[in-house]
């Protein structure tokens, strides 16, 4: 209590309560608590200072619980010290001394050539004083500083994260972003790494230098213009960290002999470290000398095609690369066939988050694309693969997304164009950033990839048409639904016109007419909505006809177009046979498909609506709770579909008679929506809006004055 300064004298007023960081529920439950306490000996009261202890120790598990579901907080990077880390002892304690001095906003620069060892001393300098900081915070520089803090695989903040209603755009995130992280830094002593930073053109770049933390900086930029404390690192101090070195990456004892040809070959490269690492890890010894030698390992050693593919495929990932058992799975390779670059040091393997990832150098990753330049062609099986690892990410709990947003953008970003005969992994690439809320980035590569499926495949095309369907799901789950309606009504005329292409024709057929039946319901065009429903189920069951053996994914395809059918059965008001439809639909469905759970929490919906309609509201509120635990693992707290689930357990709520519950419920939905879908509300949110504040008035008043 005394934390909070609460007056355990006077009720708590809503406005003082929002301002202490109370949830409307905590600041009703401890109202509740006061209102007990002046009633204490009365059947309305507590009975005894044992049960009001009690309501107390409650309150608190439940405000302990609020906090750390609501409050921001930094989360650490895991940083792990660099493999086979030696010397450096003084440009550590340099390093050191400067951010003493600094008092904590230190801004300190370790400039060099690549390969130098930058990364390796920033991150040992993290390991070795990351008991003096409250957050270590590791970043990998992409693109600008608005690119980099607005990712947030990297830069995390417990409860703050990109919501595309929320912000208008990515400019928009950044400002709030920078404003709270600015905000948290100065509660807390914290180092900020920003790794491999080769850029002095970013616009924000003033921003940085005024943040209150240790920011430690690796770049290949050594000019004066960075206006920070620069540490220029140069080579190994002498002889003897160079022996410790050789000791450390060399397989076996080294000669006499090999000593002084490393040690010739140490003055031709100026002491790099990556490249001395190369020489050490291979059984050749290098004989040549000149710029960018890195590429001569790759040239010279033996390395096998699959090999090659290998680093073609890694260098088109993140600097912070991918797991290690995902990378392998696109592949279609096995542990084995990385082992010997790892040995060779040209793969770097490393825990992150409790799991084995595979990254490139910066240096190799730029010698690959120079020697073994990746192309969409040379790179299809890997693109495709990860495809298939990514098509079921939206039955995965929603922390999946962030971790391959990353990993998609990059993959879209690679080239200018995609390819046409490519475009199904393109699409499941596009479909996990639209997943993670970034609705207008998704539907730009959504876009392109439709025109240059247009291009290649002709305007009327099975692949062109199943194409547009997908640009109509971006604009459906970014609530633009006129859009989307228009895009499902070309999908579905380009796939009618067509020939079919592949066995897939029926399927894309049967999406088509399911989604123009949802559209049409949305606006109370029930016949028609029939109709279209009809001609989805007649193609499903075409499709089944066509395929000697339909995978589990597309026979469960055939239930959601029930469930479809069961809703427009609902809204035409045939409530008995959407519900028996519904009872069809989830003892097929719980029998054949227990693990995904998007069908059942949808079903589950409709549901809890037709059993309100019956007056069954406790059946309702049970229905409407599971499906809300469902969303608020697989969709995330502020989801559109886990705000259904809680609107509806308001409405239940309130023909149970519980009003205050419904109206807090209520209060609640309506204060997310406000936060987060209207930057730039379609008519769609202002007019659910509009319908849960009716609701509410109603609950309240009893009638809509």
């Amino acid at each position: 209590m005394n934390r909070l300064k609460l007056n355990e004298s006077e009720l708590l007023h809503p406005s003082a309560g929002s301002a202490k960081g109370l949830s409307r529920e905590l600041i009703w439950s401890w109202n509740q608590i006061l209102l007990r306490e002046k009633f204490s000996g009365t059947p309305a009261g507590f009975s005894s200072d044992s049960e009001r202890l009690k309501a107390l120790r409650q309150w608190e598990k439940e405000l302990k619980k609020y906090e750390n579901t609501h409050q921001y907080a930094l989360i650490s990077s895991p940083v792990a010290a660099p493999e086979h880390f030696v010397g450096r002892s003084k440009e550590l304690d340099a390093i050191h001394s400067l951010f003493i001095a600094g008092d904590g906003r230190a801004k300190v620069l370790i400039s060099g050539m690549g390969g130098i060892g930058k990364t390796a001393l920033a991150m040992q300098y993290a390991v070795n004083y990351r008991n003096e900081y409250d957050h270590v915070l590791f970043l990998s520089y992409h693109k600008d500083l608005l690119f980099t803090f607005c990712d947030d695989s990297q830069l995390k903040i417990n409860n703050f994260t990109w919501t595309a209603g929320r912000f208008k755009n990515q400019a928009a995130y950044f400002k709030e972003k920078w404003k709270l992280f600015s905000e948290l830094l100065e509660k807390q002593h914290v180092l900020l790494i920003l790794d491999d930073m080769n850029s002095l053109n970013d616009t924000r770049l003033p921003k940085l230098w005024k943040l209150p933390c240790d920011v430690l900086i690796t770049s290949r930029i050594t000019k004066n213009e960075w206006n920070v404390k620069n540490l220029e690192l140069k080579t190994l101090n002498g002889q003897a960290e160079w022996d410790a070195f050789y000791d450390a990456y060399a397989p076996g004892k080294i000669t006499e002999g090999q000593a002084q040809m490393l040690d010739s070959y140490r003055c031709r490269v100026s002491g790099n470290t990556l490249l001395m690492r190369l020489a050490l890890c291979n059984s050749e010894l290098p004989v040549s000398s000149g710029a960018g030698l890195e590429s001569y390992f790759l040239r010279t050693n033996k390395i096998n095609n699959t090999e090659i593919q290998a680093l073609r495929y890694l260098s088109i990932l993140p600097v912070n690369g991918l797991e290690q058992e995902v990378f392998l799975r696109a592949c279609g390779l096995k542990k084995d066939s990385l082992e010997k670059l790892v040995r060779m040091s040209l793969v770097q393997r490393s825990a992150q988050s409790n799991e084995e990832f595979y990254s490139l150098h910066p240096v190799i990753s730029e010698s690959v694309h120079k020697l073994y330049r990746p192309t969409p062609e040379n790179c299809s099986r890997f693109l495709c693969g990860m495809g298939l690892q990514y098509e079921d990410i939206w039955n995965r709990p929603f922390t999946e997304v962030p971790k391959a947003i990353p990993v998609c953008r990059s993959l879209l970003s690679m080239w200018d164009k995609p390819r046409a005969w490519l475009a199904d992994c393109y699409d499941v690439f596009a479909t996990v950033l639209w997943i993670g809320g970034y609705f207008d980035e998704s539907l730009h590569y959504e876009m392109v990839l439709y025109k240059e499926c247009a291009a290649y495949y002709g305007e009327i095309h099975q692949i062109t048409g199943a194409i547009a369907l997908r640009v109509a799901a971006v604009y459906h789950n970014s609530l633009r639904f006129a859009q989307a309606k228009q895009w499902y009504q070309t999908g579905l005329k380009i796939l009618q016109e067509s020939k079919p292409y592949n066995d897939e024709y029926y399927h894309q057929l049967m999406h088509a007419a399911e989604k123009m039946a949802r559209a049409e319901r949305h606006e109370g065009n029930y016949n028609l909505a029939m109709e279209y429903s009809d001609t989805a189920e007649q193609a499903m069951l075409q499709y089944q006809a066509s395929k000697k053996k339909t995978t589990a994914s597309a026979r469960g395809e055939r239930w959601y177009v029930l469930l479809e059918k069961a809703k427009i059965l609902a809204g035409m008001g045939h409530e008995e046979d959407a519900f028996r439809m519904c009872e069809e639909i989830e003892a097929a469905w719980q029998e054949k498909f227990p693990d995904r759970y998007h069908l059942l929490a949808e079903l589950h919906v409709l549901q809890a609506e037709l059993e309100l309609k019956r007056g069954n509201s406790l059946i309702a509120l049970e229905l409407a709770k599971e499906c809300e635990k469902t969303n608020l693992k697989m969709r995330g707290e502020t989801a559109k579909e886990t705000l259904v689930c809680q609107e509806l357990i308001a409405d239940a709520y309130s023909q149970a008679g519980q009003k205050e519950k419904a109206v807090f419920i209520y209060n609640q939905v309506a204060d997310t929506i406000e936060q987060c879908y209207l930057s730039d509300p379609p008519s769609s949110i202002r007019n659910w809006l509009r319908e849960i504040k009716r609701k509410l008035i109603i609950c309240q008043n009893g009638t809509i004055s």
